[in-house]
Formats: C-alpha cells, sequence, structure tokens
C-alpha cells in the first residue's frame, strides 16, 4: 500500500489496505532514504557534526600538544594537531552520512493502536478519492512508520550488515528524526483536523464515506459487503433491490436470501417507487402484491407480463368492473377429512382477532357460526353455489319461528339448512358442526332470539361489503388461477389492487386470498435454484390483525416463500397487532429498513445504531442522532439493519431515475360485467 502507482483503482487500493492492516503478521517498511530527504543536507551536516562522538576541539589539540610547548613542538603542533584531528571526524562522518539510507524502517502492523489504523484507513480513502494526493498519503505513512520511535526497527541491508558503524548510526538515525521532523503526536492531530475538513458535511462537495476517526459503531463498508451473511453487491436470482451504496460508486445493494424483511416508511417517503417498483421491474421470480394505489399494476404489470411470466389482477371494486377472479372455495377441500379444517383457517382469516377487545365473546360465537356454514357449503354445495355469495345468504337464514301445537318451528328455509347441517356432521363425523347446528336452534327462540341475531350480526359484518356488491361477487365466483401457478410458471405475479380506503372493508378477504396462497405453497419445496415467491404487501397494518401471514416469517424459508412487509409507522403496528406483538414484527424480519422516521422511531433508531467514541478524545456521542435521522440530511437514505451485520447507511433512489424506460402498458383485463 506505499508507494502506489499514479493511476489508483479505489477498489484495488482500498482493499490492499485493508487486507494489510487486517494481517497482524505483517509490517509497514519504509526506506530511510524517503525520509532524509524531507531534511535539508544542511541540517543533516549539523547534526552530525555535533552528535556524531569524537569531535575535535581547538582547547583539547593544545593540551594534547602541550608537552610540544615545552619541548620542541611549540604553538605550532596544537594546530597541526587540531586539524589532522578534525580531517578524520569530518571523514567519518562522510562514512556516516554515506551509511544512513543504507536502513529501512520496519513498524509491525500489531503495534498500530485504534488511533492510527483509524487514520490509516481515512487517508487511504482520502487517497483513493484524490482528495489528498499520492505523495501526501506516502508522507503520513513514513511519519507514522517510525511514529515516536519506540514501536519501530532500523534494519540495515546485506551491504552494511557488517560495517563497524553500523551500530552508530542505527543511534543516530531515531536522534535525527527527533530533532528534525514533527512531533509524531503533531503529525496525528494535523492529520485528524485534515481529515476532518475533507469529511463532507450537508450539501458539501467534499469525497463521502470517509471512514473518520472513530471506534465503537459504524455503518458497513464496501469491504463488509463481501461477505455479510445478508447484504450483498453480488447479484443473483433471488436478488432484491434495498437500496444503493452511499458513495461515488452507488452500487445496488441487493439482499439473497430467503427470510423476511420490513419497510417502515412515512408516506411521500419513497419506498414505493424505490423498493416496490424498482424490484417489479426487475426481479424475475413469482410474486403476490398488495396494490393500494393501483400504480404498481400500472408501471409493472407490462413488463413483468411481457420477460418474466403471466400477471393477473384481482380488483373487486374497480369502478370500470375489470378483475380477474379468485374464489377462496375453490382452495377449500371437498374431502370430509380436510374441509373443516380449511374453513377453520377460512373463518380466522374473515374474523381476525382483535387486540384492542376487551371482551372477543361476539367475535368468538361469530366464528364458530361462520365456520359451520362455511363447512356445509365445502361439503355439500354445487360448484355454482360453493362461494362467499352462499355463504352471505347462509348467514341471512330466516330467524322467524311460528308456533303449532305450542311448539316452535322454524322457518322452511332455515330448517333445510340446519337439517343439512346436522345430516353432513353425522354422515362425517364431524362434533363441532353437529353443535353448532343444536346452538342455532336453541338460539330462535323467543328468549335467545336477539342474541343469535347479535352473533349473525357480527358475522356478516365481515363479509357484507363484499357480499352485497354485484361485481365483488362476481369477481369471487371462480377463478382464473391457482396459487400454485406461481410455482409451476415461475415468474407469475398476482396484484391485489384495492384503493386504500376499500381496504378495511376488504380486508377479511384480502387475509384469505393472501394466506390461501401461502398456505397451499407451503405444501411444495422450492427447487434450489428456484427463486423465492415473494409477497410484496404494502400497506400490510391495513389488512389488520393478520397473524397467519407472520408463520412465513419463521416457515416460509424452506418452501421459497418470501415476505416484504410495508408500514408507515410502528403504531399502525401496534394498532393492527397489539403493543407486544406490533414492536416485535420488524425484530422477526432479517432485514429491516426505515425512511424518514418520525420522531419517536427516529430516537429507537439512534439509540439501536449505538454509540461512536472519538480515537483522539476520547468522547462518545450517537453513531447519527435521532434529529439528524428525521432531518434533512437523510431524507434520501435508509437505515438498514440485518441480524448479524453492521448497520448500513444506503441511499435511496427512485426507479423512475433508471428505470422509467421500463414501463409499458398493462395487459387488458376483461370486464365482468358489460
Amino acid at each position: 500500500m506505499y508507494n502506489p502507482p499514479d493511476k489508483v483503482d479505489p477498489l484495488h487500493f482500498m482493499a490492499t489496505v485493508s487486507n494489510t492492516l487486517a494481517d497482524k503478521s505483517t509490517q509497514l517498511i519504509i526506506p530511510v532514504g524517503d525520509i532524509l530527504w524531507r531534511i535539508p543536507s544542511k541540517q543533516i551536516d549539523n547534526f552530525l557534526d555535533q552528535a556524531y562522538p569524537g569531535k575535535p576541539t581547538f582547547g583539547g589539540s593544545i593540551l594534547k600538544a602541550g608537552a610540544g610547548l615545552l619541548t620542541k613542538g611549540g604553538p605550532g603542533l596544537a594546530i597541526l594537531t587540531h586539524s589532522a584531528e578534525s580531517f578524520l571526524h569530518n571523514r567519518n562522518i562522510g562514512k556516516v552520512y554515506k551509511l544512513l539510507d543504507r536502513f529501512t524502517i520496519h513498524r509491525p502492523i500489531i503495534s498500530l493502536d485504534d488511533r492510527e489504523l483509524a487514520l490509516i484507513r481515512s487517508m487511504a480513502q482520502l487517497a483513493a478519492q484524490r482528495a489528498i494526493t499520492l505523495t501526501e498519503w506516502n508522507n503520513f505513512l513514513r511519519s507514522v512508520a517510525f511514529g515516536d520511535g519506540t514501536q519501530a526497527q532500523l534494519v540495515p541491508n546485506d551491504a552494511i550488515a557488517a560495517d563497524p558503524r553500523m551500530q552508530e548510526v542505527r543511534t543516530l538515525i531515531p536522534q535525527l528524526f527527533s530533532r528534525a521532523l514533527p512531533a509524531y503526536t503533531s503529525v496525528i492531530s494535523e492529520t485528524a483536523n485534515r481529515i476532518a475538513a475533507l469529511t463532507p458535511t450537508t450539501g458539501s462537495s467534499a469525497p463521502a464515506n470517509v471512514p473518520g476517526l472513530h471506534s465503537g459503531a459504524r455503518f458497513m463498508t464496501r469491504d463488509d459487503f463481501a461477505t455479510d451473511a445478508s447484504l450483498s453487491l453480488e447479484k443473483s436470482p433471488s436478488s432484491l433491490v434495498i437500496g444503493f451504496t452511499d458513495d461515488d460508486q452507488e452500487s445496488p445493494v441487493y439482499f439473497n436470501g430467503n427470510e423476511s424483511l420490513i419497510t417502515i416508511a412515512s408516506s411521500g417517503a419513497g419506498k414505493t417507487s424505490s423498493q416496490v417498483i424498482r424490484n417489479l421491474l426487475t426481479y424475475t421470480g413469482s410474486a403476490v402484491v398488495l396494490d393500494v394505489k393501483g400504480e404498481l399494476w400500472e408501471k409493472t404489470a407490462g413488463y413483468r407480463s411481457k420477460h418474466f411470466g403471466p400477471v393477473y389482477r384481482f380488483s373487486p371494486t374497480n369502478t370500470e368492473h375489470r378483475s380477474n377472479r379468485f374464489n377462496p372455495f375453490d382452495f377449500i377441500s371437498n374431502d370430509p377429512m380436510h374441509a373443516p379444517s380449511d374453513c377453520n383457517v377460512f373463518t380466522y382469516q374473515v374474523i381476525a382477532d382483535n387486540p384492542n377487545l376487551k371482551d372477543p365473546y361476539w367475535e368468538n360465537r361469530a366464528r364458530n357460526f361462520l365456520w359451520a356454514f362455511a363447512t356445509t357449503i365445502a361439503l355439500s354445495s354445487p360448484k355454482s353455489t360453493r362461494n362467499l355469495p352462499q355463504l352471505a345468504r347462509f348467514l341471512s337464514l330466516d330467524t322467524s319461528t311460528t308456533k303449532q301445537n305450542n311448539k316452535i318451528v322454524l322457518a322452511d328455509s332455515t330448517e333445510h339448512i340446519l337439517t343439512l347441517m346436522q345430516g353432513l356432521a353425522e354422515k362425517h363425523g364431524v362434533d363441532d358442526l353437529r353443535a353448532a347446528a343444536l346452538a342455532i336452534r336453541n338460539g330462535i327462540s323467543e328468549d335467545e332470539n336477539n342474541r343469535l341475531e347479535t352473533i349473525f350480526d357480527t358475522a356478516r359484518s365481515h363479509i357484507s361489503s363484499f357480499a352485497r356488491e354485484p361485481f365483488a361477487q362476481r369477481a369471487m365466483a371462480s377463478s382464473d388461477w391457482s396459487p400454485l401457478d406461481l410455482r409451476t410458471r415461475p415468474g407469475t405475479t398476482v396484484y391485489i389492487s384495492l384503493p386504500i380506503d376499500d381496504i378495511p372493508a376488504y380486508a377479511p378477504i384480502l387475509r384469505l386470498l393472501v394466506f390461501q396462497h401461502m398456505r397451499l405453497l407451503l405444501n411444495y419445496e422450492a427447487k434450489p435454484d428456484e427463486p423465492p415467491i415473494t409477497f410484496f404487501l404494502d400497506e400490510m397494518p391495513q389488512l389488520g390483525n393478520f397473524k397467519s401471514i407472520l408463520q412465513m416469517q419463521a416457515t416460509g424459508r424452506s418452501a421459497g416463500l418470501r415476505l416484504w412487509m410495508f408500514a408507515q409507522n410502528i403504531r399502525q403496528l401496534r394498532t393492527a397487532y397489539g403493543l407486544n406483538a406490533g414492536d416485535g414484527i420488524p425484530e422477526d424480519a432479517r432485514v429491516r429498513c426505515y425512511m424518514q422516521p418520525d420522531e419517536e422511531l427516529a430516537a429507537a433508531i439512534s439509540k439501536r445504531l449505538g454509540q461512536t467514541s472519538n480515537v483522539l478524545s476520547g468522547k462518545s456521542s450517537p453513531l447519527v442522532t435521532a434529529s439528524d435521522l428525521s432531518g434533512p440530511e437523510y431524507a434520501t437514505k435508509t437505515v438498514v439493519f440485518s441480524r448479524g451485520s453492521h448497520p448500513a447507511m444506503l441511499r435511496r433512489r427512485g426507479a423512475y431515475q433508471d428505470l422509467a424506460h421500463l414501463t409499458m402498458r398493462p395487459p387488458p383485463v376483461a370486464k365482468l360485467f358489460a
């Protein structure tokens, strides 16, 4: 890394520096001559003249010649003696001078402290970015190599190893450097100030990503991505783009795993464009997409249809009556061994647990009756009435009664349904179905009728919005695709398109649709080279307490199912899932992305990022403060946490910036009503 060529490849140069510093068995080796040239020759001459032992003085020569004053030498002998000794001394100095640059300085890498390592990395980054010259970089390394003289060794070259003056010269060099060169502490301070001056601030054109003079918490560097278990600069068939490196190269950063992800970003932060649209235009694997604005279909379905695989749009509230069809009952078994279980899953999606209810009695009872009616339909109805409208008709059964011979008589339609239900229970041994039929019979009495009607109203409230709409009924009368198509035809994409205002009313059917895809696909393991099926769930908290989908976080990996959840803030998750579960959802994700956090979340992120200590002053401070995270400096950045890794600070780039040319008209969707 010392004395690099004029044309430096930044990546290769930084890799060389990192590898050298990481290898504690190596040494920093600098020729002494490369330091000597920085010292004026006259200064070296004066030093040697004073420091080299044996320099004659005229007084000393007189003493030596003193005996001659009394005999035959006289004063002239003292002058001659001084001249001769001076000649010999200067000749020895000349020989020593020639030996000075025959040494090299050896500084073990292991002897470098944290402060010196941080300075080297920072200066190397500046040199790679041309913020300092290579001469400045070399001069800095020369200073570090010698340091304060206590850690460096002076090694003579082979030609002078046996020279009798070698040891004298080895002693003189440190003395010369300590007198002629700036104090090492001053070099360190000046270098730190230089780096600080070149560290970028908001709006600065200075080089970015200078490592800095800090220890403790830090963000990932380009070197980290090469070995990180979660994030990578290398693309694979499974790759999802998380963001871009925060440097001049702006390289895409990928997640290549099968585990879940979550992005929490305020409205307008750019998560849809930078993460959802970008990946739908580049990811070749199958996908299920919750499209709350309709823009995902408009901007990505055309390209995916042409290049990746078939696309389907389920849009039961479309004002033009255009939607592909999906009937949940098509994927409920008619086998008595499996239908009750499938219907149990069905009812828990339609009537999800509400963590904010103090007494869930009505929901639990409504769920029981909904299960009974769904199971009856699954086991007995022909295909033409095996659907949600039929379920709505069952829930609207006539609870009126008449008395004949002092006995309560049910309406004919109600009697037919309950008799059918009891018959199926007897035929297939489904005890809970029999119990439900009896509970309904007993409830249709003058004393219990109001309670039963309240339970039915609770159940109806979860399906009435789509059961009463003719277009929604048509959209759920049959199925244009099977969830298994996403496995058998890789690249298949299902768009669930509803305006966000319609999602609360349609949340039950949306939960059911998404979960049925997941449940069926979990039974089939992905091939080793097959990209995972990715569920992009924008505005996921709008679906309510969707606990079942969270199973994918734990079980989806082996089946090649990957969940990417999107929310505006933590409060949404707490409202939908409860306080503890809402806080835990992000922690269970392998990758967590945060954009433009609110004050509460920014404070939590800042704390999670940790503290960094200045290696010069020893003072600690947050890696990034909460106010900075929610301020303009990080408005276009994404903070990413991934399990077992340093956090990453990535740049956010909207798909329109470089992928706008991929947008094309989506394929037509047939009208279900003329």
